[in-house]
């Protein structure tokens, strides 16, 4: 059994196409690459809180990678693409999995101590990912091992 470090949730390519978008971002934002994107009524796009109900996507890079931006006309405001939420991600299942049964099971997410996001294996009772798998070798008792999920339609945040 192994113990993995903790990776920061990124989109998975397949042979779908996948979306993203641009958004502003709202005041200060410190947020990791891998957080949970939420757009608000401003337009602006924030880290979602704990374990967000509703979720954009993800953003695909820090907010500090794109604090070069700079607002020099008083209409500019740094931006950071998001990965929408109707796609598949790569990320962490922090806890000690169970293959058999964490495939095709829903959990929550949460902010690991580290910064970045994970796939909460703790959390079964407000669910917002459902895991499809884990890379080649993970087995039961593995500690924090990458998988893929998917974002649940009831928690993808919609605009049009």
């Amino acid at each position: 059994m192994a113990t993995f470090a903790i990776q920061p949730i990124s989109p998975v390519i397949r042979n779908e196409s996948y979306r993203y978008v641009t958004y502003p971002l709202g005041a200060a934002q410190d947020f990791l690459k891998g957080a949970p994107a939420l757009l608000t009524s401003d337009g602006t796009v924030d880290e979602g809180g704990a374990n967000p109900a509703v979720i954009l996507g993800f953003f695909t890079a820090s907010a500090a990678s794109y604090a070069w931006q700079t607002n020099t006309l008083g209409n500019v405001l740094p931006s950071v693409p998001v990965a929408l939420a109707t796609g598949v991600f790569r990320g962490t299942l922090e806890g000690t999995v169970n293959v058999g049964t964490d495939i095709n099971d829903e959990f929550g997410l949460v902010e690991d101590a580290t910064g970045y996001w994970t796939v909460d294996r703790s959390q079964t009772s407000t669910v917002r990912v459902k895991v499809l798998g884990f890379d080649d070798g993970v087995v039961t008792g593995d500690i924090n091992p990458a998988c893929t999920f998917i974002v649940l339609p009831a928690n993808r945040q919609v605009v049009s």
